[in-house]
């Protein structure tokens, strides 16, 4: 392939990006039936929130093994995390246009955190976790159901490694 061969790929391919970057539909995250300024929580119940469905385990300590599958799942799925910096989940098809995180943070009082939906680009508002150890749920909506998405858990504050549980259901 020449040089101006490549060079006419490229400007192509950056063309088709902006065009779908263009036609996305608006991704919002709000607590369920709340105008998303504040965010529901109710008392923890304890871990396997979804009866029946996989449970994975992330954890970003050094030599740390990520259990989940490599392929895309359909919703639900069940997690466990330990965080210092930042994480991401599983991959997984939305439910109905919408991926909702139910998670509490059971170590780390005080400290600051995150969660981010991506595909491959950021989808949709950074959402800040309390880490009280209540249970909250944010719903991410106007998905599109054929896109694989994943979430990213970040801790903000750079403390000590908060840990936690939660689900992602539709």
């Amino acid at each position: 392939m020449s040089r101006v061969q490549v060079m006419s790929a490229a400007v192509a391919s950056a063309a088709m990006l902006v065009s779908l970057a263009g036609t996305a539909s608006a991704v919002t995250a709000q607590p369920p039936g709340d105008a998303g300024e504040v965010v529901s929580s109710y008392a923890v119940a304890g871990p396997g929130t979804v009866a029946g469905a996989p449970t994975d385990h992330y954890s970003d300590a050094a030599g740390a093994q990520q259990v989940f599958a490599p392929a895309a799942v359909n919703l639900p799925f069940d997690f466990t995390f330990d965080v210092q910096y930042s994480l991401n989940s599983r991959d997984f098809f939305p439910a109905n246009g919408r991926a909702c995180v139910n998670a509490a943070v059971t170590g780390g009082q005080g400290e600051k955190m995150s969660v981010e939906l991506y595909d491959f680009l950021q989808k949709g508002p950074t959402v800040n976790w309390n880490t009280n150890g209540s249970v909250q749920q944010y719903c991410f909506t106007g998905l599109d159901n054929g896109e694989d998405y994943y979430f990213r858990i970040t801790h903000v504050s750079g403390g000590p490694a908060v840990s936690g549980y939660g689900s992602v259901t539709g």
